[in-house]
């Protein structure tokens, strides 16, 4: 992937420290703001977000990126599905 992409080892490690920062981003969210919404519309909007997260990997893959830098795109999607889902 690092090849194909042009992505460093360093910023695939970045990656996953961004990953664990905004989890606890959206663990804070979650006690904040969601504790009183329902079940069911968190699973509902959690299976959206992971579409979503799903379609930005595909196209990640495909080098469709937006106009973006490849490292640009694969950081706002890990930290968009990261902090949502």
């Amino acid at each position: 992937m690092t090849d194909v992409a042009g992505i460093s080892q360093i910023l695939v490690s970045w990656l996953s420290v961004i990953s664990y920062a905004t989890l606890l981003v959206a663990t804070f969210m979650y006690n904040a703001f969601m504790k009183e919404i329902d079940i069911r519309w968190m699973t509902f909007w959690g299976l959206v977000i992971n579409m979503a997260g799903a379609a930005m990997s595909i196209m990640f893959i495909k080098q469709i990126y937006l106009g973006l830098s490849p490292a640009a795109f694969l950081i706002l999607s890990t930290t968009l599905t990261d902090t949502l889902f």
